[in-house]
């Protein structure tokens, strides 16, 4: 879902940037992520870790269905439109 949405979400005048941001953000939780894990399983349990990101996919089920919009066959330019007019 990240890499699909990133070229799409942005409005072109802040596109660059908004994919650089995003990327930078999901690189650096993936590492946060990777330090924590053998933290959380030593002083939890081994289901610990697995428990939280079942959660936390639930939770970005959640919120990209009622707040991501549609993007199949439509232009960069009619998403713009949809997402500034709101």
């Amino acid at each position: 879902m990240t890499w699909v949405c990133l070229g799409a979400v942005f409005p072109a005048s802040v596109r660059a940037s908004g994919q650089s941001l995003r990327s930078f953000t999901h690189w650096a939780m993936n590492a946060a992520i990777s330090f924590a894990f053998p933290v959380i399983v030593a002083h939890y349990s081994k289901a610990a870790p697995f428990v939280f990101f079942a959660a936390m996919t639930a939770v970005q089920f959640v919120v990209v269905l009622t707040t991501y919009p549609e993007t199949k066959g439509a232009s960069l330019e009619d998403l713009q439109k949809r997402l500034v007019a709101g």
